[in-house]
């Protein structure tokens, strides 16, 4: 069944193959329905690795001149997760010991970070 490869290429685990034999009609609403049952569960505390600190390190972030905080363009290569993840926050975040933030600039839009500090945490 095609579903069983599709569910493989957006993270799905299929143990067996599903004994079910779909009519072209009900196979894209069941595909849909997989897809939404996915990113329920993730809302449901499935760990995101995406969103680690330890990955987040990672995705190149650059320097403010004045320092203080980095910054990434917000559709930076494994930044996915993380922008998604703003949006359904309201633009603002904390992971780990930084504070996440969506900014807007000319014609782009960035994901700036900034360390937390003992008075931020409070």
């Amino acid at each position: 069944m095609e579903l069983r490869e599709e569910g493989k290429r957006n993270g799905l685990t299929v143990e067996k193959q599903p004994d079910l034999d779909l009519c072209e009609h009900c196979r894209p609403k069941v595909k849909a329905w997989l897809i939404w049952m996915e990113g329920r569960l993730r809302e449901a505390g499935e760990p995101t690795p995406e969103l680690d600190p330890t990955y987040l390190d990672g995705l190149g972030w650059k320097s403010f001149v004045s320092g203080g905080g980095e910054w990434i363009v917000r559709d930076a290569l494994g930044a996915k997760a993380l922008s998604e993840e703003l949006d359904r926050r309201g633009g603002a975040l904390t992971i780990g010991n930084h504070q996440y933030k969506v900014t807007v600039g000319r014609d782009r839009e960035f994901i700036n970070r900034f360390p937390l500090t003992k008075d931020s945490r409070k």
